[in-house]
């Protein structure tokens, strides 16, 4: 699966600011028995934004198990 995403920058501290963008998986259908995440993050910390002003510095990943009508479901989240 390839997932391509635009965040909003916030630069009112420019050029001072630290940006966040996350990303959340999950599914409503499949319950964490039927459907688990195995998150990997395969990153190129030195990709050429194309502007020296911007570099991602952190990337991480987790997983959070939350419950819905007794049964427990998967979320996974990638955030910068």
């Amino acid at each position: 699966m390839v997932a391509t995403t635009v965040c909003d920058l916030h630069l009112d501290d420019f050029p001072f600011d630290n940006q966040t963008c996350s990303l959340d998986f999950n599914s409503f259908l499949l319950n964490n028995k039927e459907q688990t995440f195995d998150p990997q993050i395969i990153a190129d910390y030195n990709y050429d934004m194309g502007n020296s002003e911007f570099k991602v510095i952190s990337l991480y990943a987790y997983i959070q198990l939350y419950d819905q009508a007794n049964e427990q479901f998967e979320m996974v989240s990638f955030k910068k």
